[in-house]
């Protein structure tokens, strides 16, 4: 349940935060976002960083996810097998 819940949380996040920030193709942050990340104490922008490298990591997974085309996301359905009438009374 708690893994459920941080992948919820991370999803919302990456959502949420290309709504509000355009980031850049390549990777790397902006001018905006390296002004924020500077007004931050020390000890926070090491985390934020590691968060945003994170963050950008599991955006790449989830694009590889979606975007792969050999992703089978359908299961067929075997064919209804057609019973007699003594195989319906034994079964029922």
């Amino acid at each position: 349940m708690k893994n459920f819940l941080f992948v919820l949380v991370i999803l919302s996040s990456l959502l949420f935060s290309n709504l509000f920030v355009a980031a850049p193709g390549d990777g790397e942050i902006t001018d905006s976002q390296k002004a924020l990340i500077e007004t931050l104490p020390p000890d926070q922008r090491a985390s934020i960083l590691e968060k945003m490298g994170q963050a950008r990591d599991i955006e790449a997974e989830l694009e590889e996810t979606f975007l792969d085309s050999d992703l089978k996301t359908l299961i067929d359905r075997p064919e209804e097998k057609v019973l007699t009438a003594k195989e319906q009374a034994e079964y029922l």
